[in-house]
């Protein structure tokens, strides 16, 4: 919800995988319902990955109405962020 936590951590894991993978020309990103604009990405969720490097420059956004539009897809962490 406020884009430090689960969205992050999971925008950090696909990264990984697609990058792993080879696999080019996807954009990932995460941004929040309830964001506070420029927070760093939780402690928590920099200790979960094996290179909690992965979210030192991860900053939460706001999710806006053009995001949306831009997306091919939209993932969402739970049923009420619909």
């Amino acid at each position: 919800t406020g884009n430090t936590c689960r969205s992050p951590l999971a925008e950090a894991v696909l990264k990984r995988v697609l990058a792993e993978k080879g696999i080019e020309g996807i954009k990932v990103s995460s941004a929040g319902i309830a964001a506070d604009p420029d927070s760093p990405a939780s402690e928590g969720s920099r200790m979960v990955l094996k290179k909690p490097e992965d979210l030192s420059a991860h900053r939460a956004r706001q999710v806006e109405q053009s995001m949306l539009a831009a997306a091919d897809i939209v993932l969402t962490m739970t049923a009420k962020h619909k």
